[in-house]
């Protein structure tokens, strides 16, 4: 499991997604109901979050080559060639991610259970 968080390029808003299961590079899609995407207007402000699960559809999480972390079909929260995207939502409610934009910086975490 991992989770991901970027930092929007000129701006306090940060977004993200939580992966409860392996991402690879086997060009498939992953159904899952336990994965969600946030966003923070504001990361001084807690009130200002939202967070969508995923609706459990076949195309949750995607594991492509070339490409990193893959919500939905693509569409929904990924990252591609230096931009991130989340143009069209369909695998996960809309949580006020913007449809293209520049990260000041983002991590990848694994996360382990005790």
């Amino acid at each position: 499991p991992t989770i991901v968080i970027v930092k929007i390029e000129n701006s306090e808003h940060i977004v993200g997604g939580y992966n409860p299961l392996s991402w690879d590079s086997s060009n498939t899609f992953k159904s899952t109901c336990d994965s969600f995407i946030f966003s923070f207007t504001d990361r001084n402000n807690l009130y200002s979050s939202r967070v969508g699960y995923s609706y459990g559809d076949p195309y949750s999480i995607g594991c492509t080559i070339g490409a990193g972390p893959m919500f939905g079909n693509g569409k929904d929260f990924n990252f591609y060639i230096d931009t991130w995207y989340s143009d069209v939502n369909r695998a996960y409610p809309k949580v006020d991610i913007p449809a293209k934009f520049k990260a000041d910086d983002w991590e990848i975490f694994q996360v382990f259970k005790k």
